[in-house]
């Protein structure tokens, strides 16, 4: 009879052991999380079809021209010819060259943007990954006041028994404990949001309750110049390239619509075949034709391409603009939010831990009641959260510094 108990307890323990293997942390740097996405995640593959497509969209126009082959007979008199006959148009104006520059600069373009695409997603996932790192660090910051309340209301209840202590300190400390715990639950609920938000973008959805965003450093208070920025940004920016591409694509096509003014030649050549009476005899033809621009001499073509350059060449001045206002803006804010950041903690540090520990001494001495001693501890917890939240912020205006600038910026 005791083998049945000692099996049940060693299949209990391999239940423990393999919940205990499924349940392992997986701990991600931010940089992790973004190789991650760039190795795993369908939206890249679907990005990167996208240039392939407009490679092979347009190639028909860089082809030759298929040549025509036709067979005609004619019959009058007791004559009979037969033709077979070809028909080549020869490309001499150099609209086939230009087409394929065209092409070329519009895949440029489709590349620029999803490069530009690719970076805004990059973003996001740095910004999801902060979101998780802050809901993480507060999460910790509840339970280990919550544990320290806890504490405190064990020895309020030993106190009472004993009757040392009053009810209202442990009633009144009970009610600061369940407070607690509710803020730590939505804590709770904010970092499962957050993190399946970044398994989802990063392609681990099936193991998001493993996830842990692992902190590299705090940012650094000191940036660039933001006149350097500014010029990195106007060098770098995936999207004021691929401005620069669709500009040069339109050009070619204009230039390519200048041509349809010269004539178009075609070569013909075949076998003629006569029949009279009796006798036949063979020979050839040879011919040359010309496609003359009389009605259509490409005016349509260059009108279209020269207002579509000149919205472009607008469009770009004004993304050009948008940029370096967009870099001084972001610029001034990551200033502020790491300036504010690292004060505030540097100032609030020590006196926080100090003002708990003189209030616990204090209440334990008889010079302050519970409720001084629950407002010291409140005052120390939202010190800490708030620290959490400034260096977050921070975090978050690095990423969309990062995010304007086209690249991250060394923290």
């Amino acid at each position: 009879m005791a083998a049945v108990p000692r099996l049940c307890l060693a299949a209990l323990a391999c239940v423990l052991l393999c919940s205990h293997v499924g349940a392992q942390e997986l701990n991600l740097t931010e940089d992790q999380a973004i190789m991650r996405f760039m190795e795993r995640s369908p939206d890249v593959r679907a990005l990167r079809h996208r240039v392939a497509e407009q490679a092979q969209q347009n190639q028909a126009r860089t082809l030759l021209a298929n040549p025509m082959l036709w067979y005609t007979q004619e019959s009058a008199a007791g004559v009979r010819d037969d033709f077979l006959q070809f028909r080549q148009p020869i490309l001499l104006t150099g609209r086939r060259g230009l087409f394929e520059r065209a092409n070329r600069e519009a895949t440029a373009y489709v590349e620029a943007t999803v490069d530009y695409e690719i970076h805004q997603l990059q973003a996001a996932i740095r910004s999801t990954f902060t979101s998780l790192l802050r809901a993480q660090h507060r999460e910790q910051a509840l339970d280990e006041s919550l544990q320290e309340i806890g504490e405190t209301v064990r020895v309020l209840t030993a106190r009472e028994r004993e009757g040392e202590g009053s009810r209202f300190d442990r009633l009144r400390g009970e009610r600061e404990l369940e407070e607690l715990r509710a803020t730590l639950a939505g804590e709770t609920i904010a970092r499962a949001l957050a993190r399946s938000e970044l398994a989802g973008r990063i392609g681990i959805a099936g193991s998001a309750e493993s996830l842990v965003a692992t902190s590299t450093s705090d940012p650094d208070p000191t940036l660039p110049p933001v006149a350097q920025l500014v010029d990195r940004a106007l060098a770098s920016r995936a999207d004021l390239r691929a401005e620069s591409s669709r500009l040069a694509s339109v050009d070619a096509e204009h230039e390519a619509g200048r041509r349809l003014r010269f004539p178009q030649p075609s070569v013909t050549g075949g076998l003629k075949r006569t029949r009279v009476g009796g006798i036949a005899d063979t020979g050839y033809t040879l011919g040359v034709e010309l496609t003359l621009p009389l009605s259509n001499r490409g005016q349509t073509e260059v009108a279209r391409a020269k207002a579509t350059s000149g919205r472009v060449r607008a469009d770009q001045e004004a993304l050009r603009l948008r940029i370096a206002r967009e870099v001084r803006t972001a610029y001034q804010v990551a200033t502020l939010s790491r300036q504010r950041a690292q004060n505030y903690v540097a100032g609030t540090g020590v006196s926080g831990e100090a003002l708990a520990l003189i209030a616990r001494l204090a209440y334990e001495e008889g010079e302050q009641g519970i409720l001084e001693l629950i407002d010291a501890h409140r005052v120390t917890l939202s010190t800490r959260l708030r620290g959490i939240d400034l260096l977050a912020d921070a975090r978050l205006a690095q990423v969309e510094l990062g995010r304007v600038v086209g690249h991250e910026v060394p923290r």
